[in-house]
């Protein structure tokens, strides 16, 4: 079953982000379950979230790729993280990235 995941980062700065994202490379090398990924900035908090195919896709990707990544970034403290079954799923109108 699919599982939806929120994911909040206090001080994960855009620049900091746009440096993870060069580094793990998740566009030109899609993480195995990964579905859709939609992040953003809410007062300076950061926030994303995400529909995988299951939780250990999600752990996966978040232990070898994420964390691993940003580990010399100097990104205060951690994400908090929820996790729960997604009930439905419909992407209208999904194109692309609008990410630089």
């Amino acid at each position: 079953m699919a599982v939806i995941i929120q994911l909040e980062w206090p001080g994960l700065t855009l620049d900091q982000f746009d440096e993870a994202r060069r580094r793990i490379r998740w566009e030109e090398e899609p993480a195995k379950g990964s579905i859709v990924q939609a992040q953003g900035w809410d007062n300076g908090t950061f926030k994303a979230a995400d529909i995988w195919e299951s939780e250990e896709d999600w752990n996966n990707f978040l232990q070898n790729r994420i964390l691993p990544a940003v580990a010399g970034l100097n990104i205060p403290g951690q994400p908090t993280t929820r996790v729960f079954d997604a009930y439905g799923l419909l992407i209208p109108g999904l194109r692309k990235s609008t990410g630089t």
